[in-house]
């Protein structure tokens, strides 16, 4: 994996205005405000790459799998 090399802001307006988008929040117009995150993620601050990575696992482990799923199906 290569090293993360985050863009300036003036990179992030580029990509943006390239894509006919005038902020980030453009990108979430279609996700109901309901369902959009409202906080920072409870993450300490100073961790790793590595240790945002294992901590977000750890957490993802808590969902609930099934071994099924029945959307769309009729009965």
């Amino acid at each position: 994996m290569g090293s993360y090399m985050p863009a300036t802001d003036s990179e992030r307006l580029q990509m943006l205005h390239a894509i006919g988008m005038s902020s980030a929040d453009d990108l979430y117009v279609d996700i109901p405000e309901e369902l959009r995150l409202h906080q920072p993620l409870p993450l300490p601050s100073g961790l790793s790459e590595l240790e945002v990575s294992r901590t977000i696992a750890a957490s993802s482990e808590k969902n609930t799998l099934y071994p099924h799923s029945f959307r769309g199906a009729v009965s």
